[in-house]
């Protein structure tokens, strides 16, 4: 499935990013632009080395997928870029770990379902996440035990490499979308790629 720069899956999700950004500009009182730099096919059991290693600690979130196309939605993020979501959209210097998690919940499940909303008026699928939930951990162990165990998951993800400007402050992301089945296939043959 090509995920290169002008393709249509790659265009789906850049306009879902875009928006994503749109309404986090309304959430937090600074500059908040998000874009898609890269995004390609990657076996699920590579996706820790994309973090630098399996060993590296993540805040990840992670939402079922549902609709007809089922699987998996996580974000993972550095902790420091974690932090500074939370501490934006909190609008508090250091908030506790509940509104931590909350914060980052809200950010992720915006950006989650305007990316999936598109590709849903894309396709013509009905491509639904549930509510995230939060989880901190190595990167390995939050793919192991959050999503190899949830389900029966294909072999490839599709992965995207966020970009974040905050206020002109580098941030990054990765967006991890499995669908389960065919569903890669399905969303292939449907944006004719």
């Amino acid at each position: 499935m090509g995920v290169s720069e002008g393709s249509r899956l790659y265009d789906a999700i850049s306009i879902g990013f875009g928006e994503a950004g749109r309404v986090l500009r309304l959430m937090v009182p600074i500059e908040v632009t998000v874009s898609t730099p890269e995004m390609k096919p990657v076996r699920i059991e590579d996706i820790p080395c994309l973090l630098g290693s399996a060993e590296k600690t993540v805040v990840a979130t992670y939402s079922r997928v549902r609709g007809d196309i089922s699987g998996h939605l996580a974000f993972l993020y550095d902790p420091g870029t974690a932090r500074r979501l939370a501490t934006l959209v909190t609008g508090e210097a250091e908030p506790d770990d509940e509104m931590s998690a909350s914060a980052i919940c809200e950010v992720s499940n915006v950006a989650g379902s305007r990316v999936l909303s598109v590709l849903s008026d894309a396709t013509g699928l009905r491509i639904v996440p549930t509510a995230p939930v939060l989880v901190s951990d190595m990167a390995g162990a939050i793919l192991q035990s959050t999503l190899y165990d949830l389900a029966p998951v294909g072999k490839d993800a599709v992965v995207t490499k966020t970009e974040i400007r905050l206020a002109g402050e580098d941030a990054a992301g990765l967006m991890v979308l499995i669908p389960t089945g065919d569903g890669v296939s399905l969303l292939a043959e449907r944006l004719g790629n």
